[in-house]
């Protein structure tokens, strides 16, 4: 195989090896689009609590909500103040009121003096009714229920005493009960309404001291459980295995997370995360609509998402500790991107495995994220610090030449090109002085070398060390040089004392570089 089709067969094996090893690399790892958050537009508002897009007006345009312990306001699509009203210490929530759409909102607030008092407004501002709350403490909680099953949300208040109080959907005092009492830990820490299946409602609440009950429609306990070795962080009511029934999830802050039944109370999966629970969230991480997992967020940054049964699905950590959590489907494969607030400001988006898409900074301390379903896709609202937003997330997908396969290609055709100027360049011919460049010297010494040659060529045939055709020709080679060497020397009046050797067959003497013994007729090699 000569020099050209070497060059080039090397050549095909290694733009081979590069075109594999580019396939592995587009198999294994693909072109990933590139995720971006734009901010639509900013409002001022302190210390966000609740942050909601809803249509509150009824008209063809959601509105965003907003509510903290100063006061409420609606914003319209755009950002600007549809209504706002200032109150004191107050705690809000959102229902429908009426039975008719769209939503209504109720205020818990600090009223004249010492009172508490809750009022009820429609979206503009209009205020519905307004009820005093004389035996109620500060409010740490609020939540809207439909215990009736009738279109109409009934109103359930929890104080920093323990205490709960549910108004009728026209403000009328439906039922009182007390969850616990006696320290500064029994203050109603977790609040939300409980589907238990067939159309009924019930109320779970919990204090911070991690007592528990399941109200029924009358206020009525259909179960209750104390004595918790732990402090509560969060309760959360979500239906996760889709049989219509709620299941209570609650987060410790020993770091515990558990299921429970919403019928007796018993815990159906306990996991731990190690740190202490800092915020729990629904998402879809599986593509399975029929069930539902969850995302939990801790206070050293652990992120972890939980099956409906309990197992780790994925588990991830950001840069401090977690303090809101939100999901939805950007891309619409079927699994819910999550969006994780830090108290340093960040927010970053994962996927359902846990892969960082998102990392920017907010501003301020992440208090609120709000991704649901009346906002429109790739939006999110964020609040943090002093600011609420309105952001818009973009996928851009990489141009077509973004990927292995091109980079690997490209290597090829340089290699091709490589290999075919290096098979078609000629090798460089020897280097030789002809007899006529030489010196006498130089002549002299080349005659001595090529004889000394002639010998040592005479004793590798003799060993057998080489190919009786080789040594013919390299023989034959030899011999020339010195005819032409010895003729050039003569030429140049210098007499040439021949070098006698012996002929092999007769014995007579004979030149050395003759081809045949003059006597005999020997060939001689």
């Amino acid at each position: 195989m000569d020099r050209k089709t070497t060059t080039l067969v090397l050549a095909g094996l290694l733009i081979l090896f590069v075109m594999v090893i580019s396939l592995v690399l587009y198999l294994t790892n693909p072109p990933r689009p590139v995720w971006e958050l734009t901010q639509v537009w900013s409002r001022a508002f302190p210390q966000t609590e609740i942050l909601k897009g809803i249509n509150l007006i009824g008209d063809k345009t959601d509105e965003v909500f907003l509510a903290g312990p100063s006061g409420v306001a609606v914003l319209d699509s755009q950002g600007e103040v549809r209504f706002a009203a200032n109150f004191t210490d107050a705690k809000a929530t959102l229902g429908d009121l009426d039975g008719t759409p769209p939503d209504e909102f109720v205020v818990v607030h600090r009223g004249e003096g010492t009172s508490w008092q809750a009022d009820a407004f429609q979206g503009d501002g209009s205020r519905l009714w307004s009820r005093a709350l004389p035996d109620l403490a500060e409010p740490s909680r609020a939540s809207s229920v439909d215990l009736e099953g009738d279109g109409r949300r009934e109103i359930v208040i929890g104080d920093q005493r323990g205490k709960l109080v549910c108004l009728n959907s026209d403000g009328s005092i439906r039922w009182r009960f007390t969850l616990a009492s006696g320290s500064a830990d029994t203050y109603i820490r977790g609040l939300d309404d409980l589907p238990l299946g067939n159309g009924q409602m019930a109320v779970a609440a919990a204090t911070y001291a991690g007592d528990l009950a399941v109200l029924d429609a009358n206020g009525a306990p259909l179960w209750q459980s104390s004595g918790a070795s732990a402090r509560l962080r969060r309760l959360r009511v979500y239906d996760l295995n889709g049989d219509g029934r709620g299941e209570i999830v609650l987060g410790w802050e020993n770091g515990r997370v558990e299921a429970r039944s919403a019928t007796d109370g018993k815990a159906i999966w306990q996991a731990r995360m190690g740190q202490r629970v800092q915020e729990i969230h629904d998402a879809e991480l599986n593509g399975d609509p029929s069930n539902r997992e969850i995302v939990v967020g801790g206070k050293e940054g652990a992120v972890v998402g939980y099956s409906s049964q309990g197992m780790n699905l994925f588990s991830t950590s950001v840069g401090g500790k977690v303090k809101r959590l939100a999901a939805t489907d950007l891309d619409g494969d079927g699994r819910d991107e999550v969006f994780v607030g830090t108290d340093g400001g960040r927010l970053y988006v994962y996927t359902a495995a846990g892969e960082r898409l998102v990392d920017t900074g907010l501003g301020g301390t992440v208090l609120k994220l709000d991704t649901g379903k009346h906002l429109a896709e790739g939006e999110i609202l964020t609040a943090a610090g002093e600011t609420v937003g309105l952001w818009h997330v973009t996928r851009q997908r990489p141009p077509w030449w973004y990927n292995p396969l091109v980079a690997g290609f490209l290597a090829s055709l340089v290699i091709a090109g490589l290999a075919w100027v290096v098979s078609g360049i000629s090798p460089p011919p020897k280097l030789e002085y002809s007899a006529e460049e030489m010196s006498v010297e130089a002549l002299q010494a080349k005659r001595k070398m090529l004889i000394e040659s002639l010998s040592e060529m005479r004793r590798l045939q003799e060993r057998g060390e080489i190919p009786p055709d080789a040594y013919e020709a390299r023989m034959r080679e030899l011999r020339s040089h010195i005819a032409r060497t010895e003729a050039e020397l003569i030429k140049l009046g210098v007499e040439v004392k021949r070098e006698v050797a012996q002929c092999p067959n007769c014995g007579a003497p004979i030149e050395v570089g003759a081809d045949r013994c003059p006597y005999c007729g020997q060939t001689l090699l």
